[in-house]
């Protein structure tokens, strides 16, 4: 759409934080399991009834040195919106379509008007979200391939009008990661896929999806169907994201030691910073999930040292996810010299 060449110009590319979270320190309410479907419904909700808030924490991350935003869809999926739909926090019916819109358009308007501000001297990126269907973090929930393909499409062409990339992001599976990608190679931007990783593997036993698959795994999915590389391939970035900075540390790692992909595509991080909690009793026994509470341990100091540390490790996007702030994107950037 709009300069998608700049991201080959840059040696680091910054990403925003996470903006369901920037959204709760403005005032959002945001309430249940981390994951669960019900927990950003305010958020989604906001696109429509507070669009200026909206744009104001995008600006927040552009103002601390984001040079690429993400659309606040995340959770504008058909499960939540038929949630929001039945519930009393609306007075007429919101269509998905046009809530996933509503995210793009605010994004769009926050960047252009970056830019004009600048003099034209800054662009800055608008990342269109494919997010999960179902709840995040849950790979036992995602559906066929047929359906997730059917669902991705309606928010691919939602959101695609004001994307300049497409960003396939928390993919807990390969089989989630292969519909996103499938769906969102038709508009022929840059697509980046994310995947978010089970934190309670032993570093002797290497690193791996939600699912239990290697990295190597998912990512053969993807050569497998000719999206990774060849005449067809739609995938730009491969990247690693909503898991802790340690595990996806041990990613990157991985990734660049092992070699897994062709030169031509970019590799990228951007972890959470949730306090982390062991499950027990539940359908999710022994299985490490977050309390939504945020690490006292990772100051913007601190997280910006684990982003220096994935680009000299190869790296070439960083940024955060849940529980990152403007202040660490700064911090981000004052360490990079971005």
């Amino acid at each position: 759409m709009r300069l998608t060449k700049v991201i080959r110009t840059m040696a680091v590319t910054l990403l925003d934080g996470g903006m369901g979270h920037q959204l709760r320190s403005m005032g959002v309410e945001i309430a249940g399991e981390v994951g669960s479907l019900g927990r950003f419904q305010n958020v989604v909700l906001a696109n429509l009834l507070r669009p200026q808030l909206v744009k104001d924490a995008h600006r927040a991350f552009i103002d601390a040195g984001a040079r690429v935003i993400t659309t606040n869809n995340y959770a504008t999926t058909p499960a939540v919106m038929d949630a929001i739909n039945k519930s009393s926090n609306v007075e007429t019916i919101v269509s998905l379509s046009e809530s996933i819109s509503a995210a793009g358009k605010v994004a769009a308007e926050a960047a252009a008007e970056a830019a004009t501000q600048s003099g034209g001297k800054s662009t800055v990126l608008v990342a269109g979200c494919i997010p999960p269907l179902a709840e995040s973090y849950r790979p036992d929930l995602v559906d066929t391939f047929e359906k997730n393909v059917e669902n991705y499409k309606v928010i691919v062409d939602a959101i695609a009008p004001y994307s300049d990339i497409l960003l396939c992001e928390t993919m807990s599976t390969g089989k989630e990661a292969h519909a996103a990608v499938f769906a969102a190679s038709k508009y022929k931007l840059p697509v980046w896929v994310s995947y978010t990783l089970d934190e309670d593997v032993p570093n002797s036993e290497g690193v791996l999806l939600r699912s239990g698959e290697t990295i190597a795994e998912a990512l053969s999915i993807l050569e497998t169907n000719g999206l990774l590389s060849g005449e067809n391939a739609a995938v730009d970035a491969v990247m690693f994201n909503c898991s802790s900075p340690e595990v996806i540390t041990r990613a990157v790692e991985s990734v660049q030691d092992k070699k897994m992909l062709p030169k031509s595509i970019k590799l990228g991080a951007y972890a959470n910073g949730f306090v982390m909690r062991h499950n027990k009793g539940n359908e999710l026994d022994n299985q490490v999930s977050y309390t939504g509470d945020y690490r006292a341990d990772l100051s913007p100091e601190r997280y910006a040292e684990f982003a220096k540390a994935w680009v000299d490790k190869g790296a070439s996007i960083v940024g955060g996810c849940c529980g990152v702030f403007p202040v660490h994107i700064r911090q981000i950037a004052e360490l990079l010299k971005l």
